[in-house]
């Protein structure tokens, strides 16, 4: 029996329109760096934070994780206008997949700053290269850690 938290509400206890208004308050910190979320982004923000919680069968509570990924990879030097908020869609999966690989080890804060440093060092602003290496490898040593397994090819120490 499948079970719907809330109808036309995400499950953060916000409405679209709310969080659609969320996701807009980010374009004050994010045009100091010349990136701006439109309306419509906005709203295409929503669903696909919806759709990846839905997908991983995840619970977020409080509010949404994409107005921080907003304001932490507003700062991205590989991030343009062009491409933002297609880049935001997609590294809202990442950070799912991180939660869900990582056994929730880490808190949000801390995965949106692993992300970002590999998303700037080692991944060079690919979010194809965060997704597949980077953030199997870092998920791997967290699973490793939480478990005193360690290994000497950390890539990145806490």
């Amino acid at each position: 029996m499948e079970y719907e938290l809330a109808g036309y509400m995400d499950n953060t206890g916000l409405t679209e329109a709310q969080l659609t208004d969320e996701i807009l308050s980010t374009n004050e910190n994010s045009r100091q760096y010349g990136l701006c979320i439109s309306q419509d982004q906005a709203k295409m923000l929503v669903k696909a934070g919806k759709e990846a919680l839905k997908t991983k069968d995840r619970v977020e509570f409080g509010s949404s994780i994409t107005p921080k990924l907003i304001e932490k990879f507003a700062q991205s030097s590989y991030v343009s206008q062009v491409d933002f908020a297609q880049t935001i869609a997609a590294l809202i999966d990442v950070f799912y997949e991180v939660k869900d690989q990582s056994c929730d080890v880490l808190s949000d804060d801390d995965v949106l700053d692993i992300m970002f440093y590999c998303f700037e060092n080692t991944s060079m602003g690919s979010v194809e290269l965060l997704q597949t290496r980077d953030m199997e490898y870092i998920t791997r040593d967290i699973r490793n850690k939480a478990m005193n397994v360690y290994s000497d090819d950390d890539m990145y120490e806490q």
